[in-house]
C-alpha cells in the first residue's frame, strides 16, 4: 500500500495557482486546492514582512514530496519558499488508489 502526504506551498495566488497546474499536470501531484487569501506575518531579512498569500494543498504519494519541493524551488517566486507536508492516514482505500493512479510512480 502506498502512502500518501498532503503538501503545504505558502505564496502569492496567481503563483500558486501555476505552480499547482504544473504539478498536477506533471503527475507529481494528484490534486491541488487554493483557499482563500490569508494574512501572514513573518521575519524576513531582520524585518517583519505582512502579505496576503494563500496556502496550496496538495495530494500525492509521498515518495513524491521532494521532487514537488524541487520544482517548486524552480517556479516559486520566493527565494526561500515554504514546502511542508505530513502524511495522511485514511480508511479509505478507493481514494489512497485514486492518487495512485493519478500521480507517476517513483
Amino acid at each position: 500500500m502506498i502512502q500518501i502526504s498532503e503538501v503545504l506551498i505558502i505564496g502569492p495566488k496567481v503563483a500558486l495557482a501555476e505552480l499547482g497546474t504544473i504539478l498536477v499536470e506533471e503527475r507529481l501531484a494528484a490534486s491541488c486546492h487554493l483557499p482563500t487569501e490569508v494574512d501572514s506575518l513573518y521575519w524576513w531579512e531582520g524585518t517583519i514582512q505582512r502579505n496576503n498569500e494563500v496556502r496550496l494543498t496538495l495530494h500525492t504519494r509521498t515518495a513524491l514530496v521532494d521532487l514537488i519541493a524541487q520544482r517548486t524551488r524552480q517556479v516559486h517566486p520566493y527565494e526561500l519558499p515554504s514546502v511542508t507536508h505530513y502524511e495522511l492516514h485514511t480508511t479509505d482505500n478507493k481514494y489512497r488508489q485514486w492518487i495512485a493512479e493519478s500521480t507517476k510512480e517513483f
